[in-house]
């Protein structure tokens, strides 16, 4: 995610869990926090998961005002529950004290690499430190690159960092987009490709990079500047994959493509980009959606999806991005937050691979402040991981965690039933959304009671009525081809049953479900 420091003293408290309340009795002000409280405080944080089940926690944080920030690291082992303090970095020279940015944790496994941004308003400086064993030891933090990071990846093959940022090594007042392929930690600091405007009025945020399934940088922003209409937009790179190239301008798109989304889809407030398991994804709060996610694939994103069946859980959103982890088998763990007025909650979801079928939402922490969340897949298993957040991202908060567990998708499910005289009938509908030109399956049965079905009408939205006059019960329709993503397909099938008295009755059931 991208994070700004700004001043303010931290105190270190410990969190103890609590119960949770539900949606409708959120946690009073002064009730302690839920979660497993680290005993650290920070008001913003990175994690990571290695190949032995650990998570890797990266705290940025300083002892007092004007003090200089420093990295603390922790360790929770596999099972555990404390988080052992294994390194406390800082930067080699004393810079500026207001403006840090980070921490950014990035890991192949068995390596792992933290970094954080610094700048002074004359010079701009990238620092990263690297561990070869998991995170248990750390070597010493050296300056990677002459840009101030706002986004870290590490790079295809482990050998490099890639590095988003706002403006180029002078931050300059023109720059509104820079890029960098960095060498790890001990290797030359480098500058990289800087976008300027040439002069005028500009607002741009939101730059983060990303990696294609082809293995290739992508880099985002979001905002106005000369020449560049207000809206979210990925840059591509169309050179080959090594530092000299993606170092220079000339190699990535002049113009960036926008990638905006009309109702129901629209941003509200941040997002955030994830690569993993040779897959990309975006994410963000919608207007009209808690949590909307996209997948980048072939130079192009793909469909809308949302993983929850409700297309509003919470009363108020808070605009702060979903959180997306991606496992080793390419399936996905989301995590987002909401409120409802009086406190905040933090729920989670397992969506297969393609997006396409969901786990139920389910409630992991429930306190007044859960803020900067992030989450992270474990290594040695297909469904699970960790979520660790922060109580305040602005003066700095206790710093808790909580599981994820195993929750299998299981689709949000289209089918209804009603009582048909002495009988009960289901009209069984899709499981999940169904793209634009596919077809679908309906069925009808008979599930308690007694009595025949003799006749079933099906009709949808965009598709012709088909009638089915003898047992099963079922047909095939398709999705309206050009239906618009997000667009709700209205189903219903009549259905006419013989009852015991040999009599005829008659009743609709209706559904619906969305397209991806």
């Amino acid at each position: 995610m991208n994070r700004l420091v700004a001043s303010g003293a931290l105190l270190l408290a410990l969190a103890a869990p609590t119960a949770l309340p539900s949606p409708g009795q959120a946690a009073a002000p002064d009730q302690p926090r839920a979660g497993t409280g680290l005993g650290l405080t920070s008001k913003a944080l990175d994690v990571v998961m290695t190949n032995d089940g650990a998570a890797v926690v990266a705290l940025l944080d300083r002892a007092a005002v004007g003090q200089p920030y420093a990295v603390r690291i922790c360790r929770i082992p596999a099972g555990g529950s404390a988080c052992a303090l294994t390194a406390t970095l800082s930067p080699p020279t004393p810079d500026d004290v207001d403006d840090s940015t980070g921490p950014w944790l990035v890991t192949d496994g068995t390596k792992v690499v933290v970094a954080i941004g610094n700048h002074d308003g004359a010079a701009e400086r990238t620092y990263a430190a690297a561990s070869a064993n998991g995170g248990a030891t750390f070597g010493p933090m050296a300056k990677v690159a002459n840009v101030t990071a706002t986004d870290v990846e590490l790079a295809p093959g482990s050998n490099g960092l890639w590095i988003a940022s706002n403006s180029g090594p002078t931050g300059a007042a023109a720059d509104y987009q820079a890029f960098t392929a960095a060498p790890l930690p001990g290797g030359a600091p480098t500058s990289g490709a800087t976008f300027s405007t040439g002069g005028g009025s500009e607002s741009v945020d939101g730059l983060l990079v990303g990696v294609t399934p082809e293995g290739r940088p992508l880099a985002f922003l979001s905002g106005f500047a000369p020449g560049l209409a207000n809206g979210t937009y990925y840059r591509a790179f169309n050179g080959n994959v090594v530092p000299t190239e993606i170092n220079d301008m000339s190699k990535w798109s002049s113009t960036p493509t926008r990638y905006d989304l009309g109702a129901p889809w629209e941003r509200n407030g941040s997002y955030d980009v994830t690569s993993g398991a040779g897959r990309l994804w975006l994410g963000y709060e919608g207007l009209q959606r808690d949590t909307v996610l996209r997948p980048f694939a072939g130079g192009a994103f793909g469909a809308p999806v949302s993983p929850d069946c409700v297309s509003s859980r919470f009363s108020s959103g808070t605009q702060d991005a979903p959180d997306v982890a991606i496992t080793r088998t390419g399936d996905l763990l989301v995590t987002e937050t909401g409120s409802n007025g009086n406190g905040m909650f933090l729920g989670f979801f397992h969506g297969t691979a393609d997006g396409a079928t969901w786990s139920a939402y389910s409630e992991l922490a429930a306190a007044p402040g859960i803020r900067d969340v992030e989450t992270a897949a474990d290594p040695t298993s297909d469904t699970t991981g960790i979520a660790v957040w922060t109580a305040d991202d602005i003066y700095g908060g206790p710093v808790s965690f909580a599981r994820i567990p195993s929750a299998p998708p299981v689709g949000c499910s289209s089918d209804v039933g009603a009582k048909v005289g002495s009988a009960t009938v289901t009209l069984d509908g899709p499981e999940g959304c169904v793209p634009s030109g596919k077809k679908y399956q309906l069925k009808v049965t008979r599930t308690k009671g007694k009595g025949t079905i003799r006749l079933v009408v099906f009709k949808a939205t965009g598709a012709k009525k088909k009638t089915d006059k003898a047992a099963p019960f079922k047909t095939k329709l398709k999705v309206k081809k050009g239906a618009a993503s997000g667009s709700t397909v209205k189903v219903k099938a009549k259905v006419t049953v013989r009852q015991p008295s040999g009599k005829l009755k008659t009743k609709s059931l209706k559904t619906s479900f969305t397209v991806c």
